[in-house]
């Protein structure tokens, strides 16, 4: 048997608190059994007391089940409903019915202001002797029945105020985990930027320098390369600004130039399908790294993108007509797609062909 921590327990009191309020209902079971066995009740009075019951369990699972819209109003009318209820009931049927002043001051426990929660606690409970007294009760009794109930009320009141503490608590946790997070980030984003930047604005100098005194047949390969440090170099400093947002679009675009480039044929979709902006920036990270494989590892000639939108799916595969030479060992950049396909509930799939060459096949949900 599987043993609940206290944050279990209060877990799945605050996922579901009007699951655990519906068990306290069990104490209607002295009303009804008052209501149904006497024999100095008339039919009609018994079909009253049954009504009550009713109508109070329908205003209390009302009450719990719209526990996460409590407020000061709704909370006094609902304790002042269940004291009309017991006064009227308690009159008519039976001094059973009494139990509904006790609900009434347990539903006042969701009030924060102890003084509050007290003041109106003692008065319903008050509220409740009177009844009983003026019906015959002896003063000693109704006493020694207002004295533990009263503790009940605040028992429940304090188990109220340490759930919301423990959620506050709870709270300021994850965001002191988020703040640290975030300096991190801001902390590797700065040194990447220092490194990558002071790197690439290094390349795109000797670019320039070599290509004045370069041979003309090399300064256009010399250009290139120029620009694509520059657009690194952007790049760069779009992520550590926050800025950087990739899209299937540029990427399929970028894509077809660079294999052009480096002498693979590219087939490309003709445009890609609509996606959610969190998918498709991340579909065009993984098409990226893809190319970047491609055009390192596979000798290929030929690359097939194909992206597509069907039965709830994405599909993205890449696939190349190169060398796959034996088992693939995944490298940092595939264990970085896959984990970034996993984080969106999808699945990534590395597929090598008995002819040669290797297929990314790439699938998320579109609810993701």
């Amino acid at each position: 048997m599987t043993k609940l921590s206290t944050d279990d327990v209060i877990h799945r009191w605050q996922s579901s608190p009007w699951w655990f309020a519906l068990g306290f209902l069990i104490y209607l079971g002295y009303p009804v059994e008052a209501t149904l066995t006497s024999h100095t009740l008339s039919i009609s009075l018994k079909v009253v007391g049954l009504i009550g019951i009713l109508v109070f369990v329908a205003i209390y699972v009302w009450h719990y089940r719209t526990h996460g819209m409590q407020t000061r109003p709704k909370i006094l009318v609902t304790a002042g409903l269940f004291a009309v209820l017991g006064t009227v009931l308690t009159v008519m049927v039976n001094d059973s019915y009494g139990c509904y002043f006790v609900y009434g001051g347990v539903v006042l426990a969701a009030l924060k202001d102890f003084k509050q929660f007290a003041l109106l606690g003692i008065v319903i409970l008050l509220w409740g002797t009177s009844v009983a007294m003026m019906l015959g009760d002896p003063l000693a009794a109704a006493i020694l029945t207002f004295i533990p109930f009263f503790l009940i009320m605040v028992m429940i009141w304090g188990t109220y105020r340490y759930i919301e503490m423990h959620d506050d608590l709870v709270k300021s946790q994850n965001q002191v985990k988020q703040l640290a997070k975030s300096q991190e980030r801001l902390r590797i984003a700065q040194d990447l930027h220092d490194v990558l930047g002071q790197s690439l604005s290094a390349i795109v100098l000797r670019a320039e320098l070599l290509g004045r005194v370069a041979h003309p047949s090399i300064q256009e390969e010399l250009h290139r390369i120029e620009l694509l440090a520059r657009q690194a170099l952007v790049e760069v400093r779009q992520v550590v600004q926050g800025h950087y947002q990739p899209t299937m679009v540029s990427e399929l675009r970028q894509a077809s130039t660079i294999l052009e480039k480096a002498g693979v044929s590219p087939v490309l979709p003709d445009r890609p399908p609509d996606l959610p902006v969190l998918i498709d920036q991340t579909l065009a990270l993984v098409l990226r790294e893809a190319v970047t494989n491609v055009l390192r590892h596979s000798h290929a000639t030929q690359c097939v993108i194909h992206n597509e939108k069907d039965a709830g799916q994405i599909y993205l595969s890449i696939e190349d007509d190169g060398i796959a030479e034996g088992n693939i060992h995944p490298g940092q950049g595939i264990v970085g797609m896959r984990q970034r396909v996993e984080s969106l509930g999808g699945q990534m799939e590395v597929l090598t062909s008995p002819t040669g060459g290797v297929k990314l096949a790439i699938s998320i949900p579109c609810e993701t």
